[in-house]
């Protein structure tokens, strides 16, 4: 049996109705009684045989983007393969932790600007970065590209600068790096 009251004006039994008088402070219920018919049988809808979880492997865009993904996390594996041919495993490690930390504050820090500008003279952007051609093309795919900035007093300095900003694909090399470096650690 179920029973359910509701504030409305009336009072139903299993019976009668009965009209209450309209009081400010009047609460009024109504029950209703009702029993579950015997072998009423309630259809279950049927679930689709995608599951929810997964992209629909049809969807050009998800293709699209997937496509992409492949591709791109594909060059960042090929690169970090030619710096481990090309170094020591504890080179590798110092580079690949640079550049981490470099895509790191990129995300991080979304809308400081110095952290959008390597300036290629920089000691630590020197030793690990710009003397290897793999660490520079991680850089690159992430969407550095080289420029010449000129300082307060008309100075010119090469740097490499975030000219495509896409969280993506920082996300991307983020993880990649993070799981390339957990595994030479």
């Amino acid at each position: 049996m179920f029973l359910l009251n509701i504030n409305i004006g009336y009072y139903v039994n299993e019976r009668n109705v009965y009209n209450e008088p309209a009081h400010a402070e009047s609460n009024v219920e109504i029950n209703v009684m009702a029993e579950p018919v015997p072998n009423d049988v309630v259809p279950t809808p049927e679930l689709s045989a995608l599951q929810t979880n997964e992209p629909d492997p049809d969807d050009q865009e998800f293709l699209r983007i997937n496509d992409t993904s492949t591709a791109v996390c594909n060059r960042l594996l090929k690169a970090m393969e030619m710096l481990r041919s090309e170094v020591s495993a504890m080179q590798a490690t110092s580079i690949l932790q640079t550049l981490l930390k470099i895509i790191r504050n990129v995300i991080e820090h979304p809308e400081v600007e110095k952290y959008k500008r390597l300036r290629k003279a920089n000691p630590v952007i020197e030793r690990n970065i710009v003397n290897y051609k793999a660490a520079l093309e991680i850089l690159f795919l992430v969407g550095f590209r080289e420029d010449v900035m000129f300082d307060n007093i008309g100075k010119e300095d090469a740097y490499l600068v975030l000219k495509r900003n896409d969280p993506g694909l920082l996300w991307l090399a983020k993880s990649t790096l993070e799981s390339s470096t957990s595994l030479t650690c």
